[in-house]
C-alpha cells in the first residue's frame, strides 16, 4: 500500500490524522514481527511498521 502525503504519518508528530485513523477500520490488529517490531495491521494490509507501544495511564 502506498499512501499519499494527505495520510502519510511521521513519527515526529507523535499523533496520527483522521486519514490515518480511517485506513485503521473496521479491524485494527497489532502484531508482532521478529525483526520488523510491532507492525499495525487491517485485516491483510500493513498500515505501519514499528509501531512504539508506551504505558499510558489518564490522572485521576
Amino acid at each position: 500500500m502506498i499512501l499519499d502525503e494527505s495520510t502519510y504519518f511521521e513519527e515526529t508528530t507523535g499523533r496520527a490524522t483522521e486519514p490515518v485513523f480511517s485506513l485503521l477500520k473496521p479491524e485494527p490488529l497489532l502484531d508482532h514481527h521478529p525483526t520488523l517490531g510491532w507492525t499495525l495491521k487491517n485485516k491483510n494490509e500493513t498500515v505501519a511498521i514499528g509501531v512504539k507501544i508506551e504505558k499510558y495511564a489518564e490522572k485521576s
